[in-house]
């Protein structure tokens, strides 16, 4: 095996290993990928077969869904003053 594909195996994540890498519900992570929701590698037939995970992409896929807080409270309108 060359160098480059062993690199992109190392980084190949079952089912398993990204639930327990996200701390998600493996039954979260089929439905995810078969959503096409989450970034996968499909591999041998469409029902049954294998999938796997690209770590850098699922960083990737994890960095676009961040959310940074704001700094300051907004008050909505319909919000109660809990002073």
């Amino acid at each position: 095996m060359n160098n480059e594909l062993a690199q992109y195996n190392e980084q190949l994540l079952t089912p398993e290993d990204l639930s327990k890498w996200l701390n998600i519900k493996l039954s979260t992570i089929y439905k995810w990928s078969a959503m096409e929701y989450i970034p996968c590698v499909k591999l041998g037939g469409k029902i049954r077969g294998s999938i796997r995970f690209v770590r850098l992409e699922v960083i990737t896929w994890l960095r676009r869904r961040s959310r940074r807080g704001r700094s300051t409270y907004k008050i909505g309108t319909d919000e109660v003053d809990l002073k």
